[in-house]
């Protein structure tokens, strides 16, 4: 006898948008989330317009939320610049507490328990502990994070991950947005997000990794003087509200599913924030996790998790490549502002408006042949 159809462990936009479908097709759910919402950290805050449109299936008015849409993405260093837009709808720039607030208020419209500033864990047979009590689910999902204690708990972490540490600053700050795109600037060891928040808002967030010769991370102003230019342009801007911080960003899961447990969103694993779209790629995860454990499918979900992932932690790792490699990453901008459509195409298939088989052969080898060209 279960007590619930579903505990979700974690209030993220994974685990509210999780809370919020099995809601709306009748189960009984509670969510636990340890701290008090709305609940900000370091993000991007730009959705992808397929982030937008899962917004909009689970109930929400992205016009009435008060973000700024953008209608594409802008590439750039020091040298070279392109940009390029989304093929049908814009994506939204949105402050991350703002997103959370909406998110919470509708989990509590579709009838999801809240308790909020309750730690709780689990155990594979579906039982839930927390202050509250005890309590027997028939189904559990952890969204609790980039560094899920649910998955360390449930030994499905695969240790300290490989390869080069990195972490992430992000500061809101007072002035109104020079570009209508989220504009990406590539400087030699890390990368500036700047996305348009509102007519008065911008955030800017900062990706690197610590140099081996010391070991903390970089502030934000010491990193931020690699961009000259958008240091420039923000100098007299009001910061609004606190630096924040997250990382290490790489983090691997040897398995999702433990029993009547299912790890959902960056507990399920994360590459990298440099294409900007976990939240999205989160919110079409909660759409399919909760469709198979409203078929008594939860062994399906790795295989489904590794489908929605493929893509987008592919343009990952190839932007990553890129941001390396100064010299690639030289040619394939200079390549890609000679010919933006090229651009484009990739950013459709970011967007999930493009199969990547429908990219066409004619714009990889324009990319291949301008990789192989001097700058």
């Amino acid at each position: 006898m279960h007590d619930i159809d579903l505990a979700v462990i974690g209030g993220g936009p994974a685990g509210l948008a999780a809370a919020i479908r099995a809601a709306n097709d009748g189960a009984r759910v509670v969510l636990f989330e340890k701290r008090r919402p709305p609940i900000d950290k370091a993000c991007g805050e730009g959705l992808m317009p397929d982030g937008v449109g899962q917004l909009e299936a689970l109930g929400l008015d992205p016009a009435r939320l008060g973000g700024r849409p953008f209608r594409g993405i802008t590439f750039a260093d020091d040298r070279h610049r392109v940009d390029g837009d989304f093929p049908a709808t814009p994506g939204l720039g949105i402050p991350r507490t703002r997103l959370h607030a909406a998110l919470w208020q509708a989990a509590g419209r579709a009838g999801v328990r809240l308790e909020a500033e309750t730690t709780a864990a689990c155990r594979p047979d579906g039982t839930v502990g927390s202050a509250r009590g005890t309590i027997r689910a028939r189904w559990v999902i952890a969204a609790d994070g980039l560094h899920s204690p649910t998955r360390r708990a449930l030994d499905l972490s695969c240790g300290r991950s490989r390869g080069v540490r990195r972490f992430g600053l992000r500061r809101h700050v007072r002035i109104a947005p020079w570009n209508d795109r989220v504009e990406v600037t590539f400087a030699d060891g890390a990368e500036a997000y700047v996305t348009p928040l509102g007519d008065e808002m911008v955030g800017v967030a900062l990706l690197a990794s610590p140099p081996r010769e010391r070991g903390g991370m970089p502030s934000f102003d010491e990193l931020l003087a690699r961009f000259p230019s958008l240091a420039r342009r923000t100098e007299r801007a009001a910061p609004e509200g606190p630096v924040r911080g997250a990382g290490p960003l790489r983090q691997r899961a040897c398995g999702l599913v433990r029993g009547r447990v299912a790890l959902l969103g960056d507990a399920a694993g994360y590459v990298d924030a440099i294409t900007g779209e976990g939240i999205s790629v989160a919110l079409h995860q909660a759409r399919e996790l909760v469709r198979l454990l409203g078929e008594d499918r939860i062994d399906a979900w790795p295989r489904v998790h590794r489908r929605i992932v493929r893509v987008p932690n592919t343009l990952c790792r190839l932007v990553l490549a890129l941001a390396r490699r100064p010299s690639l990453r030289a040619r394939a901008l200079a390549t890609l502002a000679r010919d933006p459509r090229v651009f484009e195409r990739f950013l459709a298939v970011h967007s999930r408006d493009l199969a990547v088989h429908r990219i066409g052969l004619r714009p990889l080898l324009r990319l291949a042949f301008g990789l192989a060209r001097p700058v």
